[in-house]
């Protein structure tokens, strides 16, 4: 369905919305980013998520973002489209543009996150990190709307109160500006990002970088929950790495299973690279500006400096999905007579399991791979801003000496992970791989779209997976705290998820209500 079509749906969706019985607005202001997005159905997602806020009682205002896009993926076409949408609200929902927003000066610091925008746009959309660039001219027309833009969005947030916002991706486009321009003016704000069928949640940062998370370890708010609770976590957790091992988890990230007593060659040094130009692992190095510069000289410095044998695996999304695979290019070529060095691609009939598990030292950027390592005991070094880097079982660089020591040490002196250390990461992953991703068709997705637009607003309001989803945003809960309310707690018996949504939803109403009074 082209966006065109969508919009004409969208349409005789608003026709079913009962904007009379809607309650007095009386929860506080929240503004919701409405935007152009690859013609996606995420306007459409976020007109009907200010819909159910405006239904609960939140007074929602759409902030209409109508300047020019900085992507060549969005048309000049579909800003005429979402106006008209937005027109046919007819003052329904108080409807502001982004263009009639009075601009502020903008200071150093703007224009440095301008400018690492700039760059990380650039990477998704040539899904590639080339040096010089193609398409300089590409480059200076995002360089310019993203300033022209953060004027207004900073003034937005001067002249307005919000709660908070709620806005897509927190990376592409200008959405990392409101990310931005939120933290400065101090409001939170909740992004969101899908698959079809899948929902990830952000309360108050890039939704792909699942910093939530984190939350369920260092937020007081969670920890008592996760203490409680950690027994039947453990064993989920456990469960589902069991299952990814043998490729049978329900995303099949691992297209070969592990294999017992397998002689596969292995490495001293696992490095599992991430899709680097998608949201989980765009803009992650804190210590190196690009991800070619941390494999190069980290790769370099484990065969200048230590006697270890270094095995890199890509993602096996990357080379199914045709996905930041010059990087293969790159570390082929660049170590093709090293004896130590092996790449092994994401094509290849091998499990990133054998590999692990052969291991002693492993490095991530922001693969789960840290995680699943940390359980099993190994030391994990990182240097990027992934979600689980402050977290007890994971050593975190401050320098790139600190990092490039703590790897020569970590070789040198091994010294394994206390039990605490490894029961954490065990929890870990059950909040990030069990509890963490909403399982629903209200996403924007195309395929999904098509789906929740042709049911009534009132019926898909009592949804239970979209009033979790309202709740998250909403109340600034992880989205895995609110599943794993009922997976923990109410059927220890059973981990048929999508069997007990309704129940879940049901039974949130209390951590919702003590979530509001801290």
């Amino acid at each position: 369905m082209n966006f065109k079509k969508q919009s004409a749906l969208f349409r005789t969706f608003l026709g079913t919305v009962p904007f009379a019985r809607f309650a007095r607005p009386d929860r506080g202001d929240v503004a919701i980013i409405v935007t152009p997005w690859a013609q996606t159905a995420v306007p459409w997602y976020s007109i009907a998520m200010a819909l159910l806020y405006r239904e609960r009682g939140w007074n929602a205002t759409l902030v209409w973002d109508d300047l020019p896009s900085p992507s060549p993926r969005d048309l000049p076409t579909d800003l005429k489209i979402i106006e008209s949408a937005l027109d046919s609200l007819d003052g329904k929902l108080p409807v502001i543009p982004l263009s009639t927003v009075a601009p502020v000066e903008l200071d150093a610091e703007d224009q440095a996150e301008i400018v690492r925008l700039t760059n990380l746009n650039m990477i998704s959309y040539l899904k590639a990190v080339p040096d010089p660039r193609p398409e300089p001219e590409i480059e200076a027309h995002c360089l310019a709307t993203l300033d022209q833009a953060l004027q207004r969005i900073r003034g937005l947030l001067v002249t307005n109160r919000y709660d908070h916002l709620l806005i897509p991706g927190g990376i592409y486009g200008k959405s990392g500006l409101y990310l931005h321009a939120g933290r400065r003016n101090g409001v939170r704000v909740a992004c969101f990002d899908s698959g079809a069928g899948s929902m990830t949640i952000g309360v108050d940062n890039v939704a792909g970088y699942c910093m939530d998370l984190a939350k369920m370890f260092l937020d007081p708010r969670f920890t008592d929950f996760v203490h409680a609770n950690k027994d039947r976590a453990l064993e989920l957790g456990r469960k589902e790495f069991e299952l990814r091992t043998q490729g049978r988890d329900r995303y099949t990230y691992q297209s070969h299973a592990y294999r017992e007593h397998d002689d596969l060659e292995g490495g001293d040094v696992l490095i599992p690279m991430s899709v680097f130009d998608d949201a989980a692992g765009l803009g992650r190095n804190l210590l190196f500006p690009l991800p070619e510069d941390w494999l190069r000289e980290t790769i370099e410095f484990l065969l200048r400096e230590t006697n270890a044998t270094v095995v890199v695996r890509e993602h096996p999304n990357a080379w199914r999905m045709k996905r930041g695979t010059h990087l293969r290019g790159f570390l082929e070529s660049g170590f093709v007579n090293e004896p130590r060095f092996r790449f092994v691609g994401g094509d290849q009939k091998i499990s990133t399991y054998n590999l692990l598990e052969k291991a002693q030292v492993v490095l991530p950027c922001a693969s789960t791979v840290g995680v699943e390592a940390a359980a099993l005991g190994k030391a994990v070094i990182v240097e990027s801003s992934v979600y689980y880097g402050n977290l007890s079982f994971v050593q975190k660089a401050v320098s790139k000496t600190d990092y490039f020591e703590r790897i020569r040490n970590s070789l040198a002196n091994p010294e394994p992970l206390a039990d605490e250390q490894r029961e954490q990461a065990w929890l870990c992953y059950f909040f990030g791989q069990v509890a963490n991703f909403v399982d629903c068709d209200f996403t924007p997705q195309p395929v999904d779209f098509n789906q929740w637009a042709q049911r009534p607003f009132a019926e898909l309001s009592q949804d239970p997976k979209v009033r979790l989803i309202v709740d998250a945003f909403s109340l600034g809960i992880p989205s895995c705290r609110l599943q794993s309310e009922l997976i923990l707690t109410k059927h220890p018996g059973s981990f048929q998820r999508k069997r007990l949504w309704r129940k879940l939803c049901e039974g949130v109403s209390s951590l919702t209500n003590f979530c509001r009074s801290n």
